[in-house]
C-alpha cells in the first residue's frame, strides 16, 4: 500500500481501537453466561477464577473512544485531503474539492452520531441527560460531543465557500487562458502559411506596452534562478549531479552544526525552534488544566470544545517537536552519516533510510531556491545536500539563513575533508 493509505488505515484503526477489548469482553462473558455492566462489577468465574474485574476493565476501556474517535476521524480526513492535493487533478479542481470538504467537515461526525443514536433508539441533547447504552456502555457523552461539532459549521462553511468561489474563478481563468492560447496557436499557424503572409497587418506596440513589457522583463530577470555551470568545479562528478532543489522543506532556520566530540559533529535543533514548538504543547496543557479546574462550573458543550482544541494544539506541538528533535549525525568512529538517534551501533544505522558511509561522500552541495507567494511574500531558501561519489545526493538541512548555512558547510567540509560546491549567488 502507498503511504497515504497506510496512514489512513492507522488512523481508522486507532479511532476504533477501544472497541476491540469491549468485544472480547462480551464474547468471553456471553460464552460463560456472565453479565456485564458499566456501573457494577459482576463476578465471572472461568475455571474457578473470577475474571469479573478484568472484564469490567475491558468494558470501561470503551470510554477511550471519547479520545480516539475524534483524533482518528480528524487524521483520516486530513489524509484524504492530502491525497486529493497530491493527485493528478488540476490545481483549481484540487482547491475546489479541498474547500468543499473543509466546509462540510463538521457534518460527518454529526451524521455518524445521528445514525448511531437513531439505530439504537437514543435521543441527542446538549441540555438534558439522555443515556445511550450500546452493548451495555453509555455512549451519551461521545454522541453529544460528535453532535455539537455542528457549531464548527459557522466557521468552516464561510471559509470553504470563499475557497470554493476563488477556485471556480481560478478554473474559469485557466480555461479561458487555454482557449485563448489555442486560438492564438491556430491564428499563428494559419498566418504563417504562404498564401496568408501577404495579408498580415502588423500593429506596432504602443509606448506604454513597451514600458510595461520592459518592467516585467526586469522583474523576471531579478527574480530568476541564477544560471550556474557545474563545469566550473572541474570535477566530473559535478556534471553527473543534479542542481535543482532536493527537498520541499523551506521553513525558517531550525538547525545548526554542533561539534559533539573530536570525531563527531551533528546538526541539532536551535533553542528558538524548541521554544516555538513547545508553545503549542503548553497551550494544549493549559487548556486541559483549565478544563480540569473549571469542569464543574462549565457547560458540557464548552468542555467538549475545549477538549478538542486542547488535543489539536498538543498534537501539533508534539509532532513539530518530534520532527525537529531528530539530529543529523556525522560520526567518524562508526564511519557513517545518519538521520536519527545520536547513539546507535552500525548494525542499527544500516537499517535507517537516511544513512550513508562517510567514505562514500564526495562533496557538499549548496543550493538556493526562489519562492514567491505574492509581491511582498518573496524569499530565498537555501539547502545543504551531500553528494556521493556516484553523483547521487540527499538533503541534510534547508532553511532561509544564508550566512549560517555557509558557515556550517565550511565547518562540515573541514570535518569530512571534502569540498563545498557553492552555487548560491550573492
Amino acid at each position: 500500500m502507498s503511504k497515504p493509505i497506510k496512514f489512513f488505515v492507522v488512523f481508522a484503526v486507532f479511532g476504533i481501537l477501544p472497541i476491540i477489548p469491549l468485544l472480547i469482553a462480551f464474547l468471553i462473558a456471553g460464552t460463560n453466561g456472565c453479565a456485564l455492566s458499566s456501573e457494577n462489577i459482576n463476578p465471572c468465574f472461568i475455571l474457578g477464577i473470577d475474571f469479573g474485574n478484568l472484564l469490567d476493565s475491558m468494558v470501561r476501556m470503551a470510554k477511550l473512544l471519547l479520545l480516539t474517535i475524534p483524533i482518528g476521524l480528524i487524521g483520516a480526513i486530513i489524509l484524504v485531503i492530502w491525497f486529493i492535493m497530491n493527485s493528478k487533478m488540476s490545481k483549481p479542481i484540487k482547491s475546489f474539492v479541498a474547500s468543499v470538504i473543509f466546509g462540510i467537515l463538521p457534518i460527518i461526525p454529526v451524521l455518524i452520531a445521528l445514525l448511531v443514536a437513531t439505530t439504537n433508539g437514543c435521543a441527542l441533547s446538549s441540555e438534558n441527560s439522555n443515556p445511550c447504552f450500546i452493548l451495555g456502555i453509555d455512549f451519551e457523552n461521545l454522541l453529544n460531543l460528535m453532535s455539537m461539532m455542528m457549531f464548527l459549521l459557522f466557521v468552516t462553511i464561510p471559509i470553504g465557500l470563499i475557497g470554493a468561489i476563488i477556485s471556480v474563478i481560478w478554473l474559469i481563468v485557466v480555461m479561458l487562458g487555454h482557449e485563448n492560447q489555442k486560438k492564438m496557436d491556430s491564428y499563428h499557424a494559419s498566418a504563417l502559411e504562404p498564401e496568408n503572409m501577404s495579408k498580415l497587418d502588423v500593429d506596432l506596440p504602443k509606448e506604454d506596452e513597451i514600458k510595461d513589457s520592459m518592467k516585467d522583463s526586469i522583474k523576471k530577470f531579478l527574480k530568476r534562478e541564477p544560471r550556474f555551470d557545474p563545469a566550473s568545479f572541474n570535477d566530473e562528478i559535478a556534471l553527473l549531479t543534479e542542481w535543482t532543489s532536493a527537498t520541499r522543506v523551506t521553513g525558517g532556520c531550525t538547525h545548526y552544526l554542533k561539534e559533539a566530540s573530536y570525531t563527531k559533529v551533528m546538526f541539532v535543533v536551535r533553542p528558538l525552534t524548541l521554544i516555538l514548538s513547545s508553545i503549542f504543547i503548553v497551550i494544549g496543557l493549559v487548556i486541559f488544566g483549565l478544563l480540569g479546574s473549571e469542569a464543574t462550573r462549565m457547560p458540557q458543550k464548552d468542555i467538549y470544545i475545549g477538549i478538542l482544541f486542547g488535543i489539536i494544539f498538543f498534537s501539533a506541538g508534539f509532532f513539530i517537536l518530534r520532527s525537529c528533535l531528530i539530529p543529523r549525525n556525522f560520526d567518524k568512529t562508526v564511519g557513517y552519516y545518519w538521520k536519527g538517534k545520536a547513539s546507535l551501533q552500525t548494525s542499527d544505522i544500516i537499517n535507517i533510510k537516511d544513512q550513508c558511509k562517510l567514505s562514500d561522500l564526495h562533496a557538499i552541495q549548496l543550493l538556493q531556491k526562489y519562492h514567491s507567494n505574492g509581491k511582498k511574500n518573496s524569499y530565498y531558501s537555501y539547502e545543504l545536500n551531500l553528494i556521493k561519489k556516484d553523483g547521487g545526493r540527499f538533503n541534510v538541512i534547508a532553511h532561509n539563513a544564508l550566512s549560517l548555512i555557509r558557515t556550517d558547510s565550511e565547518k562540515l567540509s573541514k570535518f569530512l575533508d571534502i569540498p563545498v560546491w557553492d552555487s548560491i549567488s550573492v
